[in-house]
Order: structure tokens, then C-alpha cells, then sequence
């Protein structure tokens, strides 16, 4: 049995779900996932879960969006010394004889230091997507794209980190492009982002939890999205969607369907196509 440790991100949990969730091999997996991805996995609508998927959830004590020792801001946080403590207490009531597997090798010392365990990993510096399709004997999602049937436009411009979210002018040129198509354009930020904006109130709304994001990606022909969660969950809903993000940014965790398609921008290649 492969026990795969999820600690990181809500994004890098979808990956693993869409990838596990899609193996042949999937009884050979048993995930143990931290608590704090539950709200998450239960906004998925049931029929969208895999029912041989063999998962637990964990309270490790992660509050953030991933476990503190894999930052460098949160790195000496007494909280972060408490989770991974928690997780070292938690692996000696496991059996030691089989394989037990981190996400990814970037600060996975850290994690065998503190909790005198090894571990292997899934990724490392390539597209996460093909080292998970690899790793699990998944296959990239089929996601069919007719443009012709495209009605429902839904812009998600919030991203985890700052920087990643799509500018208001950026979602403006979008807005005008669909609109002069006759298509409906529906934008929907994360609601505490709201107070960041000044002007065009009306023209947007929000969503507060991971039930309404889902609901508003379930409802969507087209999805624009940052390099963040909404991209990964757009991907394994499987809806065409096309990412923008900064200009410095990695396509490691750009989805098969952005790559396949060419469907990946950065904001300045965006508004000068």
C-alpha cells in the first residue's frame, strides 16, 4: 500500500484527487489528508467522488492554507512547531514497513527531520500533472471544447497569493471581448477581496465558501482563472478554462487542457493578443 501525506495547498489536493480519483491502480492508494482540506473534499458534489477512493482526513493542527513548515514566513511559528509535532506523534502509530509519500520533494528534509521518518515523493521541478498521471497510472482528462456553444463566460480573478490575481483592467478587456459576443459574463471574487474594490461594485459578485465557488464552476461553459485552486478545480470538473497569471511564473502547475489547448497567458501577452 502507498500512503500519500497531503499537507500543501487546496490546490495541490485537487491534483491528487483528480489524479487518484482517475487510476487504474486507485486500491493500491490510501490518502491521509490534513482536516483542513475537509471543507473542501464535502463541497464536491457526490457524484463527482470516486467511491473506491480510500481517504481519511486528519487534524494535524494545520489553520493556514498548508502546513507552516513549508513557508518561510510561518516556518518559526510556534503553531507550525505544533503541527508537525502532531504529524511526528501521529506517523509512530503507523506501520513503518510501507511506503509513505509527501506530494512533493521541495522542503521534504524539513519533514524527515522533524518527524525521523523518510519519505518518498510524487513531483518535483516538471509540470506536476504529468508527474501525478505517471505516478498514479492516470490519464489526463478529455475535456471537450466546442466555442460554438459557449454562452456562460465565468471570470474567478482571486488567487491564494496576491500577485496571481487577474487586474480589474484585465477583467474589463475580458468583459468587452465576450460582451460584444452576445455572451453572458459573469465575474465572482472571493468576498473579503471586495473591499479592494472601488468602482463597478455592480457589475460583480462573490462567493464565500468552497460550495459556492464549486456551484459557480459547475455552472460555466468557459472559465477564466488564475494559476490557483479555481484553475485545478476547473480542470477536474472538466471544463475548458484558460489561465492568466504574472509574467514570471512557472507553468509547473498549469492543467493538461491550458497546455494542450495554448490556453495560458500572462497578463500583458492577454491584452496585447
Amino acid at each position: 500500500m502507498n500512503h500519500i501525506v497531503l499537507l500543501r495547498a487546496h490546490g495541490d489536493f485537487i491534483i491528487t484527487l483528480t489524479n487518484v480519483s482517475n487510476s487504474n491502480l486507485i486500491n493500491d492508494f490510501y490518502i491521509h489528508a490534513s482536516a483542513h482540506f475537509l471543507p473542501l473534499y464535502n463541497a464536491i458534489p457526490d457524484q463527482y467522488k470516486n467511491a473506491n477512493l480510500q481517504i481519511e482526513f486528519v487534524d494535524w493542527g494545520i489553520k493556514s492554507s498548508m502546513l507552516g513548515l513549508y513557508t518561510n514566513k510561518r516556518l518559526l511559528n510556534p503553531n507550525s512547531i505544533k503541527e508537525v509535532y502532531k504529524i511526528k506523534h501521529w506517523l509512530q502509530k503507523q506501520t513503518v514497513s510501507e511506503d509513505w509519500i509527501l506530494e512533493q520533494d521541495t522542503r521534504k528534509k524539513r519533514i524527515e527531520i522533524f518527524t525521523g521518518r523518510k519519505f518518498k515523493h510524487i513531483s518535483s521541478d516538471q509540470n506536476i500533472y504529468e508527474q501525478y498521471n505517471y505516478f498514479f497510472h492516470s490519464k489526463p482528462i478529455q475535456i471537450d471544447y466546442d466555442p460554438t456553444k459557449v454562452q456562460h463566460i465565468l471570470i474567478l480573478p482571486s488567487a491564494r497569493l496576491a500577485f496571481r490575481n487577474i487586474p480589474k483592467t484585465l477583467i474589463q478587456t475580458i468583459q468587452q471581448h465576450h460582451q460584444q459576443k452576445n455572451q453572458e459574463v459573469q465575474v465572482a471574487f472571493f468576498k473579503p477581496q471586495l473591499v479592494n474594490l472601488k468602482e463597478n461594485l455592480n457589475a460583480y459578485t462573490s462567493y464565500n465558501s468552497f460550495t459556492e465557488l464549486i456551484n459557480y464552476i459547475l455552472a460555466a461553459d468557459y472559465i477564466y482563472t488564475p494559476d490557483s485552486l479555481s484553475a485545478h478545480l476547473a480542470y477536474f470538473f472538466g471544463k475548458p478554462h484558460t489561465i492568466l497569471h504574472p509574467a514570471k511564473v512557472s507553468p509547473s502547475f498549469f492543467t493538461p487542457f491550458a497546455l494542450k489547448n495554448k490556453t495560458h497567458f500572462s497578463f500583458a501577452e492577454f491584452v496585447g493578443s
